[in-house]
């Protein structure tokens, strides 16, 4: 079986589907809106109308390349709002950033959410 070439890095914003309701819903409770997502890995396949990235992969940096992946996520072309792509492991940086990130202490969670 041949081998792939390790893909590109991206980051992917799309837009999926809102989930059915369990309950009655009255009008005017009820919003209408799809979720925004984003979803990062590396390029394992790719049609005109689907991309599947996996965030684990199997790392073969001397050779370049992927013999397993896990997690992988298929998403359609259609609801795909922007692909950014991002440095793979090993790629030098095309510039330095603006501002240095916010420091952390410790603690993964970079965010509140209010609760």
């Amino acid at each position: 079986m041949k081998k792939k070439r390790l893909g590109r890095l991206i980051k992917v914003t799309w837009s999926d589907s809102a989930g059915a309701t369990s309950n009655w819903q009255w009008s005017e409770d009820f919003k209408l809106r799809p979720y925004k997502m984003v979803s990062v890995g590396f390029v394992w396949k790719e049609t005109k109308k689907m991309i599947a990235i996996a965030p684990h992969i199997e790392d073969h940096s001397e050779s370049g390349e992927i013999e397993q992946a896990c997690g992988v996520m298929v998403i359609p072309k259609h609801a795909i709002i922007r692909i950014d792509k991002l440095r793979n492991h090993g790629e030098k940086r095309s510039e330095e950033p603006t501002s240095n990130p916010p420091a952390n202490d410790g603690n993964l969670s970079t965010h509140s959410r209010g609760r």
